[in-house]
């Protein structure tokens, strides 16, 4: 057993896992996953810029990174598992390359290393144009209802929208700014811990070529899709993400050169 590891009775045993949100959300739309897998050492922060979580000055990919370092300072002990989803695997990713003896796996999914400027742009201004013309409750309505790809309960659907819906029009917008202009491909390199790579087979928002080219660019990482699942896979479909989460945080010949692509039953 690694001493980052901690054994807990009649569940898997990985250690401590650091969970990171999507654009807008926030530590809350764990739930499911986190219901997947009981007794887990799991924390979910919330990144800045989202629910409860003030800011002074503008987002920076910097700015995420340094407040994950100081929360897993405070939090944590010992090198973490790392999970992000879309933004959160930009900001994992980052953190990765910065701090890799801090992080014992990396799991990214529906994310993206980097975007053209005129797609970064068209998505920039089409948030920007909906908010205006919806305002955040109805940009937050509009946006879960084109990107959940499986029946989600409708009080979980209005839990999801009050935490997009509540945040400061202004302050999204930023962080909008600050997720679609990030660029990690020059930190794909330095990514040194075990990394998997995941992707719902029906996201739209981050398709699978966005997915493959972070597996490419990190040496080792594996690749595998969730079936049933769209760009917020843990949502759609949680009790697979949490199955590949689970296998692979377990597997002692995690991180081997050889990549694979598969589908998580």
């Amino acid at each position: 057993m690694r001493p980052s590891e901690v054994s807990l009775p009649g569940t898997t045993v990985f250690g401590t896992t650091v969970f990171l949100h999507s654009l807008g959300l926030d530590g809350g739309m764990w739930h499911e996953v986190r219901d997947c897998l009981p007794g887990s050492d799991i924390r979910t922060p919330t990144s800045l810029g989202h629910r409860g979580r003030a800011h002074e000055g503008a987002i920076t990919l910097d700015r995420w990174t340094d407040d994950l370092t100081a929360f897993i300072d405070r939090e944590c002990v010992g090198p973490v598992n790392l999970v992000g989803l879309s933004l959160g695997g930009i900001q994992a990713i980052h953190f990765a390359a910065r701090h890799p003896g801090r992080v014992r796996a990396l799991v990214v999914a529906d994310s993206f290393a980097y975007l053209p400027d005129d797609v970064a742009r068209a998505r920039i201004d089409g948030m920007r144009d909906r908010v205006g013309e919806l305002g955040m409750a109805g940009h937050a309505r509009a946006y879960l209802d084109e990107t959940l790809t499986a029946p989600v309960a409708p009080v979980r659907v209005d839990e999801l929208a009050r935490s997009i819906g509540g945040l400061d029009a202004e302050v999204y917008l930023d962080v909008v700014r600050a997720c679609f202009t990030a660029d990690v491909r020059a930190d794909l390199a330095d990514v040194a811990s075990p990394t998997l790579v995941l992707i719902g087979e029906r996201d739209e928002k981050t398709p699978m070529p966005a997915a493959r080219a972070i597996a490419d660019g990190i040496p080792g990482a594996q690749l595998r899709s969730i079936p049933g699942a769209g760009h917020l896979a843990s949502i759609d479909n949680p009790r697979p993400f949490a199955d590949a989460l689970t296998a692979f945080l377990t597997d002692e010949t995690v991180g081997s050169p050889a990549r694979t692509e598969t589908s998580a039953s």
